[in-house]
């Protein structure tokens, strides 16, 4: 359980007469952009949200805001461990990322209350009787492409009773679950599936019929996303913690979606040629870290392939030799795609297993 911080709530209640945006900044110079962010996600009135931040007693910032949406009043703090958003609403209880907030002598109904909030693990959670896991969409780029035709990824999932889609860059767009190219894409904003884009793009809201890359992706049982190997090359502690609030924000969002399971397939190694000793180790720690229980536990529809595990040289944290095509590209080779195919295979048909249970 993370430690608790104190906070103090001052709600309003009733219908939002005016639409209000307080742009702010605080401690850690990022603002209050991913808590807009979840704001307007949570809020099923599309645009009917306002936010507002507060104080410490101290008169300190403590990275605190409130949004409301409606007649709903979101509460949102920073976790002082992990620097990552946890938000609480008593008619979304089931959605948040908190169970309760808790003051030591029960539930605080949100109401001018001063507490302190108890983060809480997301109960596990079963999927509902008959869903069925069968159809799955892994986003991707090059190195993907090589591993699902290389590695026969395709094939070993039909065999198992799958429907296997995949999308590259924009220009390849969607293939189909028997390889025919589908002739559209997901519109991927600038091609960008970095850890930031894929933020941007689990911040899209969930339209029907689809519009956005979110939605695209929501239509399938089976979500599974990777980086490419530039983002390997992780220049400083700085852009590593970056890396981990996006992720963190990316799953704040995969939590709301217990009829879906989500697999994070960290990103490949670079060559020595693109990176140094520094930027290899930071990768290899955030590649560890996205398959940790401090990322994974209490999030039962999440999982992680560690790609960058089963491809980097342990001595060095950079694509091991027998696995590079040459020195100066960073795609795995034949050999890599051959040998990793069938783990990757392996491991989603094993999470939906270990999802949906015997």
């Amino acid at each position: 359980m993370r430690n608790s911080r104190r906070i103090g709530l001052l709600v309003t209640s009733g219908t939002i007469l005016a639409l209000v945006l307080m742009v702010f900044a605080w401690m850690h110079g990022g603002g209050s952009s991913q808590a807009q962010q979840d704001a307007v996600q949570n809020c099923p009135q599309a645009g009917n949200w306002a936010i507002s931040v507060w104080n410490g007693g101290d008169g300190t910032d403590t990275g605190q805001a409130l949004a409301t949406c409606g007649d709903v009043a979101v509460a949102y703090w920073l976790d002082p461990q992990t620097q990552g958003w946890l938000w609480y609403s008593p008619e979304w209880a089931g959605m948040s990322s908190l169970l309760t907030l808790n003051n030591g002598q029960g539930i605080i109904t949100l109401g001018g209350v001063t507490g302190t909030p108890t983060p809480t693990p997301i109960p596990e959670a079963t999927p509902t009787p008959g869903t069925n896991f069968s159809r799955i969409i892994f986003l991707h780029h090059s190195v993907g492409a090589n591993l699902i035709e290389q590695g026969d990824v395709r094939q070993r999932l039909t065999d198992l009773g799958y429907e296997f889609y995949d999308h590259g860059y924009n220009g390849d767009g969607l293939v189909l679950a028997d390889g025919t190219p589908a002739g559209r894409d997901f519109d991927v904003p600038d091609d960008n599936t970095n850890p930031d884009g894929f933020a941007d793009i689990f911040a899209q809201p969930l339209h029907d019929p689809p519009d956005n890359t979110f939605s695209h992706l929501m239509e399938y049982d089976v979500i599974a996303f990777k980086s490419c190997f530039p983002v390997s090359n992780i220049e400083s502690d700085d852009q590593l913690a970056e890396y981990k609030s996006s992720y963190l924000s990316i799953r704040s969002r995969m939590d709301q979606y217990l009829d879906k399971i989500f697999i994070v397939v960290t990103p490949p190694p670079e060559i020595p040629a693109d990176t140094d000793a520094q930027a290899a180790a930071r990768a290899r720690a955030f590649a560890n870290w996205l398959a940790s229980d401090e990322y994974l536990s209490g999030h039962p529809n999440v999982f992680t392939f560690n790609f960058f595990g089963l491809l980097a040289d342990p001595s060095t944290n950079m694509l091991r030799a027998d696995y590079r095509a040459d020195e100066y590209d960073a795609h795995p080779n034949e050999l890599a795609n051959q040998t990793i195919g069938p783990l990757f295979a392996d491991f989603v048909d094993q999470s939906v297993s270990t999802y949906t249970g015997p």
